[in-house]
Protein backbone atom coordinates (compact mmCIF):
# COMPACT_ATOMS: atom_id res chain seq x y z
CA UNK A 1 0.00 0.00 0.00
CA UNK A 2 1.38 3.32 -1.08
CA UNK A 3 1.53 6.26 1.35
CA UNK A 4 1.51 9.95 0.54
CA UNK A 5 4.89 11.33 -0.34
CA UNK A 6 6.64 13.46 2.28
CA UNK A 7 7.08 17.13 1.21
CA UNK A 8 10.84 16.74 1.50
CA UNK A 9 10.65 13.75 -0.83
CA UNK A 10 8.77 15.83 -3.40
CA UNK A 11 11.31 18.63 -3.19
CA UNK A 12 14.11 16.16 -3.61
CA UNK A 13 12.38 14.72 -6.59
CA UNK A 14 11.99 18.08 -8.25
CA UNK A 15 15.65 18.71 -7.65
CA UNK A 16 16.55 15.47 -9.30
CA UNK A 17 14.34 16.26 -12.30
CA UNK A 18 16.08 19.57 -12.74
CA UNK A 19 19.44 17.96 -12.53
CA UNK A 20 18.38 15.32 -15.09
CA UNK A 21 17.18 17.87 -17.55
CA UNK A 22 20.36 19.78 -17.13
CA UNK A 23 22.46 16.68 -17.72
CA UNK A 24 20.41 15.78 -20.85
CA UNK A 25 20.91 19.19 -22.29
CA UNK A 26 24.67 18.78 -21.88
CA UNK A 27 24.60 15.19 -23.16
CA UNK A 28 26.69 13.80 -20.22
CA UNK A 29 26.61 10.15 -19.28
CA UNK A 30 24.00 9.37 -16.59
CA UNK A 31 25.34 9.01 -12.98
CA UNK A 32 25.43 5.72 -11.17
CA UNK A 33 22.10 4.77 -9.58
CA UNK A 34 21.63 5.84 -5.95
CA UNK A 35 19.77 2.70 -4.95
CA UNK A 36 22.30 0.14 -3.88
CA UNK A 37 19.80 -2.41 -2.63
CA UNK A 38 18.06 -5.27 -4.46
CA UNK A 39 16.26 -2.73 -6.65
CA UNK A 40 19.56 -2.05 -8.41
CA UNK A 41 19.30 -5.54 -10.03
CA UNK A 42 16.04 -4.58 -11.76
CA UNK A 43 15.74 -2.66 -14.91
CA UNK A 44 15.00 0.99 -14.51
CA UNK A 45 11.39 1.82 -15.20
CA UNK A 46 11.80 5.31 -16.37
CA UNK A 47 12.06 8.60 -14.64
CA UNK A 48 8.95 8.17 -12.52
CA UNK A 49 10.14 4.86 -11.16
CA UNK A 50 13.48 6.26 -10.26
CA UNK A 51 11.93 9.21 -8.49
CA UNK A 52 9.68 6.98 -6.46
CA UNK A 53 12.59 4.71 -5.59
CA UNK A 54 14.72 7.69 -4.64
CA UNK A 55 11.97 9.01 -2.43
CA UNK A 56 11.75 5.70 -0.61
CA UNK A 57 15.48 5.60 -0.17
CA UNK A 58 15.54 9.16 1.18
CA UNK A 59 12.72 8.40 3.61
CA UNK A 60 14.59 5.34 4.81
CA UNK A 61 17.69 7.41 5.37
CA UNK A 62 15.73 10.05 7.27
CA UNK A 63 14.11 7.46 9.56
CA UNK A 64 17.32 5.52 10.24
CA UNK A 65 18.78 7.73 13.05
CA UNK A 66 15.58 7.56 15.05
CA UNK A 67 15.39 3.79 14.79
CA UNK A 68 19.09 3.40 15.62
CA UNK A 69 18.68 5.61 18.65
CA UNK A 70 15.71 3.53 19.76
CA UNK A 71 17.63 0.27 19.49
CA UNK A 72 21.06 1.60 20.69
CA UNK A 73 22.13 -0.02 24.02
CA UNK A 74 22.65 2.31 27.02
CA UNK A 75 26.10 3.82 27.40
CA UNK A 76 28.20 2.30 30.14
CA UNK A 77 29.88 4.59 32.76
CA UNK A 78 33.61 4.62 32.32
CA UNK A 79 35.61 3.99 35.51
CA UNK A 80 37.23 6.96 37.24
CA UNK A 81 40.83 7.54 36.18
CA UNK A 82 43.48 6.05 38.50
CA UNK A 83 45.42 8.50 40.68
CA UNK A 84 48.71 9.62 39.25
CA UNK A 85 51.71 7.52 40.15
CA UNK A 86 54.13 8.82 42.77
CA UNK A 87 56.96 10.90 41.38
CA UNK A 88 60.25 12.18 42.74
CA UNK A 89 58.91 15.69 43.04
CA UNK A 90 59.54 17.52 46.32
CA UNK A 91 56.81 16.67 48.83
CA UNK A 92 54.57 19.44 50.06
CA UNK A 93 54.30 20.48 53.70
CA UNK A 94 53.19 17.69 55.97
CA UNK A 95 49.88 18.25 57.67
CA UNK A 96 50.14 19.43 61.27
CA UNK A 97 48.74 16.77 63.57
CA UNK A 98 45.90 17.94 65.71
CA UNK A 99 46.70 17.32 69.37
CA UNK A 100 43.80 17.15 71.67
CA UNK A 101 44.18 19.31 74.82
CA UNK A 102 44.86 17.38 78.01
CA UNK A 103 41.88 16.83 80.18
CA UNK A 104 41.45 19.31 83.02
CA UNK A 105 42.40 17.89 86.41
CA UNK A 106 39.62 17.13 88.71
CA UNK A 107 39.17 19.70 91.49
CA UNK A 108 40.50 18.62 94.88
CA UNK A 109 37.95 17.37 97.31
CA UNK A 110 36.56 19.96 99.68
CA UNK A 111 37.83 19.60 103.25
CA UNK A 112 34.78 19.96 105.43
CA UNK A 113 36.61 19.60 108.74
CA UNK A 114 36.58 22.52 111.20
CA UNK A 115 39.47 25.01 110.86
CA UNK A 116 40.91 24.03 114.26
CA UNK A 117 41.12 20.38 113.21
CA UNK A 118 42.75 21.24 109.89
CA UNK A 119 45.30 23.49 111.64
CA UNK A 120 46.15 20.76 114.13
CA UNK A 121 46.74 18.32 111.27
CA UNK A 122 49.02 20.77 109.45
CA UNK A 123 50.99 21.52 112.61
CA UNK A 124 51.46 17.80 113.23
CA UNK A 125 52.90 17.36 109.73
CA UNK A 126 55.19 20.39 110.13
CA UNK A 127 56.52 19.32 113.52
CA UNK A 128 57.25 15.80 112.28
CA UNK A 129 59.19 17.27 109.34
CA UNK A 130 61.12 19.64 111.61
CA UNK A 131 62.03 16.87 114.05
CA UNK A 132 63.37 14.79 111.17
CA UNK A 133 65.50 17.72 110.01
CA UNK A 134 66.80 18.32 113.54
CA UNK A 135 67.94 14.69 113.72
CA UNK A 136 69.61 14.68 110.27
CA UNK A 137 70.71 18.23 109.46
CA UNK A 138 74.31 19.30 110.19
CA UNK A 139 72.88 22.65 111.42
CA UNK A 140 69.83 21.77 113.57
CA UNK A 141 69.60 25.16 115.32
CA UNK A 142 67.14 26.93 112.89
CA UNK A 143 64.71 24.00 112.86
CA UNK A 144 64.91 23.64 116.65
CA UNK A 145 64.09 27.35 116.95
CA UNK A 146 61.00 26.82 114.77
CA UNK A 147 59.93 23.95 117.01
CA UNK A 148 60.22 26.20 120.07
CA UNK A 149 58.02 28.81 118.37
CA UNK A 150 55.32 26.23 117.59
CA UNK A 151 55.47 24.85 121.14
CA UNK A 152 55.11 28.36 122.59
CA UNK A 153 52.22 29.50 120.39
CA UNK A 154 50.40 26.13 120.03
CA UNK A 155 51.27 24.00 123.08
CA UNK A 156 48.91 21.19 122.01
CA UNK A 157 51.08 20.54 118.95
CA UNK A 158 54.21 19.86 121.09
CA UNK A 159 53.06 19.16 124.63
CA UNK A 160 56.40 17.75 125.85
CA UNK A 161 58.78 20.21 124.21
CA UNK A 162 59.72 22.09 127.40
CA UNK A 163 60.50 18.80 129.10
CA UNK A 164 62.83 17.85 126.26
CA UNK A 165 64.82 21.04 126.77
CA UNK A 166 65.26 20.21 130.47
CA UNK A 167 66.20 16.56 129.90
CA UNK A 168 69.87 15.86 129.30
CA UNK A 169 69.05 12.54 127.62
CA UNK A 170 66.62 13.84 124.97
CA UNK A 171 67.50 13.63 121.29
CA UNK A 172 66.94 17.36 120.90
CA UNK A 173 69.49 18.24 123.60
CA UNK A 174 72.00 15.77 122.11
CA UNK A 175 71.87 17.55 118.76
CA UNK A 176 72.54 21.06 120.16
CA UNK A 177 75.72 22.55 121.55
CA UNK A 178 75.60 23.96 125.10
CA UNK A 179 75.42 27.61 123.88
CA UNK A 180 72.65 26.70 121.41
CA UNK A 181 70.72 24.85 124.10
CA UNK A 182 70.94 27.82 126.48
CA UNK A 183 69.81 30.21 123.75
CA UNK A 184 66.95 27.89 122.75
CA UNK A 185 65.76 27.63 126.36
CA UNK A 186 65.74 31.41 126.71
CA UNK A 187 63.92 31.80 123.37
CA UNK A 188 61.31 29.21 124.36
CA UNK A 189 60.63 31.00 127.65
CA UNK A 190 60.44 34.35 125.91
CA UNK A 191 58.01 33.14 123.23
CA UNK A 192 55.81 31.33 125.73
CA UNK A 193 55.47 34.47 127.88
CA UNK A 194 55.08 36.64 124.80
CA UNK A 195 52.21 34.51 123.46
CA UNK A 196 50.38 34.92 126.80
CA UNK A 197 49.52 31.22 127.03
CA UNK A 198 50.58 30.98 130.67
CA UNK A 199 49.89 34.38 132.20
CA UNK A 200 46.66 34.90 130.20
CA UNK A 201 47.36 38.63 129.98
CA UNK A 202 44.78 40.84 128.32
CA UNK A 203 47.28 42.47 125.95
CA UNK A 204 50.20 40.06 125.35
CA UNK A 205 51.47 41.89 122.29
CA UNK A 206 51.65 45.42 123.68
CA UNK A 207 54.94 47.23 122.95
CA UNK A 208 55.60 47.96 126.64
CA UNK A 209 55.16 44.30 127.63
CA UNK A 210 57.24 43.16 124.65
CA UNK A 211 60.08 45.47 125.67
CA UNK A 212 60.02 44.11 129.24
CA UNK A 213 60.09 40.50 128.03
CA UNK A 214 62.97 41.17 125.64
CA UNK A 215 64.94 42.89 128.40
CA UNK A 216 64.34 39.93 130.71
CA UNK A 217 65.52 37.51 128.03
CA UNK A 218 68.63 39.60 127.44
CA UNK A 219 69.44 39.55 131.14
CA UNK A 220 68.94 35.80 131.32
CA UNK A 221 71.42 35.33 128.49
CA UNK A 222 73.99 37.82 129.78
CA UNK A 223 75.35 35.19 132.15
CA UNK A 224 76.08 32.90 129.22
CA UNK A 225 77.75 35.55 127.12
CA UNK A 226 81.51 35.83 127.12
CA UNK A 227 82.98 38.96 128.63
CA UNK A 228 84.22 41.43 126.00
CA UNK A 229 86.33 44.61 126.02
CA UNK A 230 85.04 46.72 123.12
CA UNK A 231 87.07 49.83 124.08
CA UNK A 232 90.53 50.16 125.68
CA UNK A 233 92.57 53.37 125.42
CA UNK A 234 94.94 55.69 127.30
CA UNK A 235 93.31 58.94 128.41
CA UNK A 236 94.17 62.16 130.17
CA UNK A 237 90.77 62.43 131.88
CA UNK A 238 87.72 60.18 132.47
CA UNK A 239 84.38 61.44 133.77
CA UNK A 240 82.04 58.51 133.11
CA UNK A 241 80.99 55.81 130.66
CA UNK A 242 81.97 57.02 127.22
CA UNK A 243 83.11 60.40 128.65
CA UNK A 244 86.89 60.53 128.35
CA UNK A 245 89.70 62.49 126.70
CA UNK A 246 92.26 60.26 124.95
CA UNK A 247 95.94 61.19 125.03
CA UNK A 248 96.91 63.44 122.09
CA UNK A 249 99.56 61.00 120.85
CA UNK A 250 100.70 57.44 121.48
CA UNK A 251 104.31 58.33 120.69
CA UNK A 252 106.34 59.21 123.80
CA UNK A 253 109.87 60.57 124.33
CA UNK A 254 112.53 58.28 125.68
CA UNK A 255 113.84 59.05 129.15
CA UNK A 256 110.59 60.60 130.36
CA UNK A 257 107.96 59.04 132.59
CA UNK A 258 104.48 58.78 131.11
CA UNK A 259 101.40 59.08 133.29
CA UNK A 260 97.98 58.24 131.80
CA UNK A 261 94.60 56.74 132.67
CA UNK A 262 93.66 53.36 131.24
CA UNK A 263 89.96 53.39 130.25
CA UNK A 264 88.35 49.97 129.52
CA UNK A 265 84.70 49.27 128.67
CA UNK A 266 83.43 45.83 129.74
CA UNK A 267 80.50 44.04 128.08
CA UNK A 268 78.98 40.60 128.63
CA UNK A 269 79.82 40.51 132.33
CA UNK A 270 77.69 38.59 134.81
CA UNK A 271 75.51 39.84 137.68
CA UNK A 272 75.02 38.25 141.06
CA UNK A 273 72.65 39.00 143.87
CA UNK A 274 74.44 40.96 146.60
CA UNK A 275 74.12 40.25 150.28
CA UNK A 276 72.20 43.50 150.55
CA UNK A 277 68.62 42.74 149.45
CA UNK A 278 67.60 44.35 146.20
CA UNK A 279 71.17 44.95 145.00
CA UNK A 280 73.25 43.44 142.23
CA UNK A 281 77.00 42.94 142.18
CA UNK A 282 79.60 42.77 139.42
CA UNK A 283 82.93 41.21 140.40
CA UNK A 284 85.94 41.43 138.09
CA UNK A 285 89.73 41.48 138.13
CA UNK A 286 92.12 43.41 135.86
CA UNK A 287 95.86 43.13 135.20
CA UNK A 288 98.10 45.12 132.82
CA UNK A 289 101.35 44.21 131.06
CA UNK A 290 103.66 46.24 128.81
CA UNK A 291 105.59 44.11 126.32
CA UNK A 292 108.49 45.15 124.05
CA UNK A 293 107.52 44.13 120.53
CA UNK A 294 111.12 43.60 119.40
CA UNK A 295 111.87 40.66 121.72
CA UNK A 296 108.56 40.00 123.57
CA UNK A 297 110.09 40.88 126.92
CA UNK A 298 107.92 42.11 129.78
CA UNK A 299 108.80 45.77 130.49
CA UNK A 300 106.14 46.74 132.99
CA UNK A 301 103.50 44.90 134.99
CA UNK A 302 100.44 45.89 137.05
CA UNK A 303 99.25 42.94 139.16
CA UNK A 304 95.69 41.74 139.09
CA UNK A 305 93.32 44.12 140.87
CA UNK A 306 89.90 43.03 142.16
CA UNK A 307 86.91 45.23 141.30
CA UNK A 308 83.50 44.89 143.05
CA UNK A 309 80.63 47.09 141.93
CA UNK A 310 77.24 47.07 143.74
CA UNK A 311 74.09 48.81 142.46
CA UNK A 312 70.32 48.57 142.81
CA UNK A 313 69.93 47.83 139.10
CA UNK A 314 71.96 45.58 136.86
CA UNK A 315 74.77 47.48 135.17
CA UNK A 316 74.36 47.98 131.44
CA UNK A 317 77.20 50.46 130.99
CA UNK A 318 80.25 49.13 132.82
CA UNK A 319 83.81 50.46 132.57
CA UNK A 320 87.11 50.25 134.46
CA UNK A 321 89.55 53.08 135.16
CA UNK A 322 93.14 52.53 136.30
CA UNK A 323 96.13 54.93 136.48
CA UNK A 324 99.15 53.91 134.42
CA UNK A 325 102.71 55.13 135.14
CA UNK A 326 105.08 54.02 132.38
CA UNK A 327 108.72 54.04 133.52
CA UNK A 328 111.27 56.44 132.01
CA UNK A 329 113.63 53.53 131.47
CA UNK A 330 111.72 52.29 128.40
CA UNK A 331 114.13 52.15 125.45
CA UNK A 332 113.35 53.32 121.97
CA UNK A 333 110.98 50.98 120.15
CA UNK A 334 107.39 49.80 119.76
CA UNK A 335 105.38 48.47 122.68
CA UNK A 336 102.08 46.72 123.38
CA UNK A 337 100.03 47.41 126.48
CA UNK A 338 97.88 44.30 127.12
CA UNK A 339 94.97 44.45 129.61
CA UNK A 340 93.26 41.26 130.84
CA UNK A 341 89.85 41.27 132.58
CA UNK A 342 88.43 38.18 134.34
CA UNK A 343 84.80 37.76 135.38
CA UNK A 344 84.38 36.16 138.82
CA UNK A 345 80.59 35.94 138.72
CA UNK A 346 78.83 32.89 140.26
CA UNK A 347 77.64 31.66 136.85
CA UNK A 348 81.28 30.78 136.15
CA UNK A 349 81.64 28.51 139.20
CA UNK A 350 82.90 25.05 138.38
CA UNK A 351 85.01 26.21 135.47
CA UNK A 352 87.85 28.61 134.76
CA UNK A 353 86.90 32.32 135.08
CA UNK A 354 85.75 33.87 131.83
CA UNK A 355 88.23 36.46 130.59
CA UNK A 356 88.94 38.84 127.74
CA UNK A 357 91.95 40.84 126.53
CA UNK A 358 92.51 44.14 124.74
CA UNK A 359 95.67 45.87 123.56
CA UNK A 360 96.94 49.44 123.12
CA UNK A 361 99.91 50.05 120.81
CA UNK A 362 102.40 52.89 121.53
CA UNK A 363 105.96 53.86 120.63
CA UNK A 364 108.98 55.43 122.38
CA UNK A 365 111.26 57.66 120.29
CA UNK A 366 114.52 59.52 120.96
CA UNK A 367 113.51 62.75 119.22
CA UNK A 368 111.18 64.85 121.32
CA UNK A 369 109.78 66.55 118.20
CA UNK A 370 108.47 63.20 116.97
CA UNK A 371 106.71 62.71 120.30
CA UNK A 372 104.86 66.00 119.69
CA UNK A 373 103.62 64.66 116.36
CA UNK A 374 105.77 66.92 114.16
Amino acid sequence: MKTAAHPLILMAGLALVACASDRSSRREPPPAPVNAGLAALEEPQGLAGRLEQDARDLEALLNQPAEAAATRPPRQRLPDPAPPAATDAAPGPEPVPVVAPPPEPAPPPVDTRPPEQRLAERLREVTEHLRERVNTSPTPWPDALLLSAIAATHPAALPGFQGELNSSGSALVARLSPPELRSLTAASTLLTDWAGRVTQTSDPGSPARSADLLATAARSLSGAASVRLPVATLCTRVEGFGQYDPVPTLTFSAGKAVRAVLYVEVDGHSHQAHTTPGNWAVELTQEVRVIHDADGSLQWYKPEQRVLDVSRNQRRDFFLVQPIDLPQTLSVGNYTLRVTVRDLGPTRQGRAPDQAEATVKFAVVADSSAARGR
